[in-house]
């Protein structure tokens, strides 16, 4: 079915072709006349069924190619709800077939360093009090013991050439409305309840950086933020609800003489001391612009945590940290041989970023 064409010397738009539902009856209960546009099925063996597509039309010169709209019908004048729109894959063969695939995809741009097209899933609009419409991806369902369809959500692959960064994925809680005290939408990722069996475990929530391929680089940090504060009010906190708290350790940087760290050192997080040679021995800082380098997501105010432990039972072989360009120093810097009970063998410290390339170092315990 197709409209007819514009005037050939005009401005006339083509004819509009409208498939249209046919109206109920004038009764109370019957229902308008449905569409449905199938692809033909296909009657040879192992042949494929017809395939059904719904495309705008193109544009002309710089015109834009019109959209095409998929909208579930209005509902009735007084508490009718609206219509769904489902994009629904094909069901598998009733043998091994595999079900079809359900794809929402941007076009594609065919100019050079042009966008391809955004795809957006918005939830429709309430009126007044009432809630906008929710948004849901759900992974399939499954019989007996297979396992449940995985939901997967990635932003798109940077280019083959040069520095082209992979595609963001953002989750974030809706703001609060712009008057009143509406609060911000909260973002919530839980993991699934186990099953009603006696072991099932409940599903883990990993956030996992993305890991380095290239040779010598860095692997993709996590980072918890809170949200700021406004006027006097405090910033949101960060709160771990667990007795267990597991942390990764690798095995400790270990110094048996005079020696000047190295930020890959210090990053390690635990240094232990035993000098050996009967006397103090001294542990210089990196300068804080190599410091700055290596903890390059650092901004002003940003600290990281390292304990220092003298594991020497000689009295003589105390430890030092000693300054280097870029520092200041709060606090005892020296850490005592393990030779009695009463000895500070041990230190915590905290490094403090107050400027580019300058930090603070305190002794917190």
């Amino acid at each position: 079915m197709t409209g007819g064409a514009g005037h050939a010397t005009s401005t006339g738009a083509g004819g509009a072709a409208t498939i249209k539902g046919g109206a109920s009856g004038g009764g109370a209960t019957g229902a308008g006349g449905a569409i449905v546009l199938a692809g033909g099925a296909a009657a040879s063996t192992d042949d494929v069924g017809g395939v059904a597509s719904l495309t705008g039309g193109a544009g002309a010169g710089t015109g834009d190619g019109a959209a095409a709209t998929v909208t579930g019908g209005v509902g009735g004048a007084t508490s009718g709800i609206g219509g769904a729109v489902t994009l629904k894959g094909g069901a598998g063969g009733t043998s091994a077939g595999v079900g079809g695939a359900a794809t929402v995809q941007g076009g594609a741009a065919t100019a050079a360093a042009t966008a391809g097209g955004a795809v957006a899933i918005t939830g429709g609009t309430s009126t007044t009090s009432a809630a906008g419409g929710a948004i849901t991806v759900t992974g399939g369902a499954v019989g007996t013991t297979g396992v449940g369809g995985a939901v997967t959500v990635a932003g798109g692959v940077g280019g083959t050439s040069g520095a082209r960064d992979g595609g963001a994925v953002t989750v974030a809680g809706g703001a609060g409305g712009a008057a009143g005290t509406g609060v911000g939408g909260v973002a919530t990722l839980t993991g699934g309840a186990s099953g009603t069996g006696a072991t099932g475990a409940g599903g883990a929530v990993p956030n996992t950086g993305g890991a380095a391929l290239s040779t010598d680089d860095n692997g993709g940090s996590i980072t918890l933020t809170p949200g700021a504060g406004n006027g006097s009010g405090f910033a949101g906190q960060i709160i771990l609800k667990s007795a267990l708290r597991q942390v990764k350790q690798a095995a400790p940087t270990a110094k048996t003489t005079n020696a000047t760290l190295t930020v890959a050192e210090i990053a390690v997080g635990l240094i232990t001391v035993n000098q050996g040679a009967g006397a103090t021995s001294s542990l210089t800082l990196p300068t804080a612009a190599d410091f700055e380098a290596g903890f390059a997501s650092f901004a002003t105010d940003d600290a990281f945590d390292f304990h220092v432990v003298n594991i020497s039972t000689v009295a003589a072989e105390d430890a030092d940290i000693l300054t280097a360009a870029g520092w200041t120093l709060v606090g005892s810097m020296a850490i005592q041989s393990n030779d009695a009970i009463t000895s500070k063998s041990s230190g915590h410290f905290r490094a403090r970023r107050t400027a580019a390339d300058t930090y603070t170092l305190y002794r917190i315990a």
